[in-house]
């Protein structure tokens, strides 16, 4: 015969209680109890963080502390004459929605260095300190992976939740031990089915379908290289163009044209002249190769590397916040404008004021750029840029995406996108794709085993069980009352599928915060 089972709640010792059903969950949201008591004691009056607790024979078997009394109404309850009053109770995961944090971590620098640097482990660790929890386990967690965060008063346990989930794991608690672990998916113990007080197997099929490869996917390539400017100018209809094809270029070119006079040219267009020709240069080609080819990949046009990005991998100086970036570096061969009219060697480093216009990959200097042949006439400087930038082709950003092969699957790849890796190729800095692929490789070590096959079953139990959830387990349900006898389901492999009412309005309302809160579609 089954043992008595009851449930109490602080507050209640004196209430009738007709029946209880809570359900435990994983993750951030807290899970639910509803008790039915008499209506007749709804005057009652509770304290801020009432104990919930489940025995059997007057004997403590499951225990939340800290619970949060969520709201109550009167209903008519099956087999029940009369109403009743039906009170929810939440675990103490009701207290983390008004826990906050805020910080910035594994800011990635321009040389590749990482500032404020933080393992994902210790952003969990981080977030659980400020949910105000202290009995926790983290072990499931690894360690050689860095992904940026920025908190700005963020819910700690929604960010703790997406920390989880970079890495396939989830959270676990134990109110019963007053603890909480984080979990990887598909780890730890199974429901036994041969359960000695097991009453009914319900069947479970294993349904989720499986990706035959786990893909992280980085951040575009970041590349650095000097590229080669062309003199151009604003032509009077507005268009930019070589300053050689300008329709107001003098019949006998540029080369008689003093950059500071232009009196060759028509009165009309001179401010033209004056405004851009020998001032104004724009990327063309790539300096080692001559073509639109940079470290192997070729672009269609060189606006395929717009915008250009003001700072570089190298050559700047390390702060308390990481790394400070140089703006571009200019060289070539060009009239220092000194004394002497003579002409600089070939990739002589210049420095010049400028503003910059991105979208069109183009120099607009604060004063002509040239130097004097051994003519003496003019010819617009030759200068060449280095400059960081991505490579946008037609089928999207240049970069190598990781994959890992995952057993037995079948339905193609889960892709899982990692922005804040991100590949450097060029400069003295060298490439780090060798540290891309390690962390790479943490997160899809990770993914790949979460579906890794195990047995999904959904179990009853006669009486009350302090079963605990784990990788593998994923609810718990306790029942007490309404004539039955008290049970423990036992869900593995998969949440409940005939949810109870209390069960679908906790995601309808889990869904809505999210939404008010900025985070849903």
């Amino acid at each position: 015969m089954p043992n008595h089972a009851t449930v109490h709640l602080s507050g209640l010792d004196d209430a009738l209680i007709m029946g209880s059903e809570a359900v435990l969950s994983k993750g951030a949201l807290p899970s639910v109890c509803v008790i039915r008591i008499d209506p007749d004691d709804a005057g009652m009056t509770f304290g801020n963080s009432p104990t919930l607790e489940f025995r059997e024979d007057e004997q403590l078997v499951v225990q939340w502390k800290n619970c949060v009394i969520d709201w109550a109404y009167s209903r008519t309850d099956m087999g029940m004459q009369g109403p009743v009053l039906a009170l929810t109770v939440l675990d103490r995961r009701a207290h983390w929605e008004h826990k906050y944090i805020s910080g910035e971590y594994n800011i990635r620098c321009a040389d590749g260095s990482i500032a404020k640097k933080k393992n994902i482990r210790e952003l969990c660790e981080m977030c659980l300190d400020a949910l105000g929890e202290t009995g926790y386990s983290t072990s499931a967690i690894p360690t050689q992976a860095w992904p940026h965060v920025c908190w700005d008063e963020s819910k700690a346990g929604l960010e703790l939740a997406a920390l989880c989930d970079l890495v396939a794991c989830d959270i676990a608690p134990d109110w019963t031990q007053d603890s909480i672990s984080l979990v990887h998916r598909g780890s730890g113990s199974n429901i036994e089915k041969t359960h000695p007080d097991r009453v009914h197997v319900a069947y479970a099929v294993r349904t989720q379908r499986v990706p035959e490869n786990v893909v992280t996917v980085p951040g575009p390539d970041l590349f650095q290289a000097w590229i080669k400017l062309k003199a151009v100018g604003v032509d009077s209809d507005g268009v930019i163009r070589p300053i050689d094809d300008l329709s107001y270029t003098p019949s006998g070119g540029w080369v008689q044209q003093w950059p500071y006079a232009f009196l060759g040219v028509n009165s009309q267009y001179r401010h033209h002249a004056k405004q851009s020709v020998y001032r104004w240069y724009q990327a063309e080609l790539f300096a080692a190769t001559n073509s639109l080819t940079v470290y192997g990949v070729t672009l269609d046009e060189i606006a395929q590397a717009f915008p250009l990005r003001p700072h570089l991998f190298e050559g700047g100086e390390s702060g308390t916040l990481g790394f400070t970036a140089p703006s571009f570096q200019f060289r070539g061969t060009y009239w220092p404008k000194i004394d002497l009219p003579f002409t600089t060697e070939n990739d002589t480093l210049g420095y010049w004021d400028y503003d910059y216009d991105a979208e069109q990959g183009l120099f607009k200097f604060h004063e002509p750029l040239f130097y004097l042949d051994t003519n003496n006439d003019v010819q617009p400087a030759e200068i060449d840029v280095l400059a960081t930038f991505e490579v946008h082709l037609k089928d999207g950003p240049v970069r190598n995406k990781y994959s890992m092969s995952v057993a037995n699957g079948t339905v193609g790849d889960k892709e899982m996108r990692r922005d804040h890796l991100q590949r450097r190729r060029g400069g003295s800095v060298g490439d780090n794709e060798a540290d891309i692929l390690a962390e790479a490789t943490v997160y899809n070590r990770a993914w790949a085993q979460s579906f890794v096959a195990y047995d999904a079953h959904d179990v009853l139990l006669d009486g009350i069980h302090d079963i605990k959830l784990t990788g593998k387990i994923a609810q718990v349900m306790f029942k007490t009352g309404r004539g039955d006898f008290p049970f423990t389901r036992v869900a593995s492999g998969r949440e409940f599928t005939d949810m109870t009412f209390w069960e679908r309005r906790r995601h309808e309302r889990a869904e809505a915060w999210a939404h008010n809160s900025g985070r849903g579609d």
